[in-house]
């Protein structure tokens, strides 16, 4: 049980350190609001 839920923290974080690095090297990125198109939050590069 404690490898399986190594191995399911290991491909968590490796998930979310690739989903920064991908929003990092982006120009922008606007992700919206889930009910409504126009509200949402804007992410920019380095």
């Amino acid at each position: 049980m404690n490898g399986l839920r190594l191995l399911i923290n290991i491909v968590l974080a490796a998930v979310c350190a690739w989903g920064g690095i991908y929003l990092l090297g982006q120009d922008s990125y606007y992700l919206h609001d889930r009910w409504h198109r126009v509200p949402g939050t804007t992410f920019s590069g380095m």
